[in-house]
């Protein structure tokens, strides 16, 4: 029987990545360098790490409203809840374009990538 996180990673992260080598879209255009691990050598690693230059504008990858922009442990985040539990969240942002309550569609701006 699947755990929780093992659904969870086929029901969010798995299309997310699939979306992204499709080119159907992503967040960013760059390559995985760390990709979601919920157990093993990078537990508790809930998101996929990629890379990009600094100041590459940051998609949202799908509709929704902003529900958090701001810092998190001193680092610019955004989360977008896109309906029915599902949220995504981007991290170390170098600025952000959007504010709370702001709705957003697939591929809007939502910031930009720090350093």
């Amino acid at each position: 029987m699947p755990t929780t996180v093992t659904s969870l990673h086929a029901a969010l992260v798995a299309p997310i990545l699939a979306a992204m080598c499709l080119g159907l879209g992503g967040p960013l255009d760059g390559p995985v360098l760390r990709s979601f691990a919920p157990i093993g050598r990078y537990a508790g690693h809930w998101g996929v790490d990629i890379g990009v230059t600094a100041g590459a504008p940051v998609h949202s990858v799908g509709p929704g409203v902003v529900t958090f922009a701001g810092s998190v442990a001193g680092r610019r985040s955004i989360t977008v809840s896109h309906g029915g539990r599902v949220r995504s969240s981007y991290s170390y942002l170098g600025h952000i374009a959007v504010a709370v309550g702001a709705a957003v569609g697939a591929g809007d701006v939502l910031g930009h990538a720090g350093s």
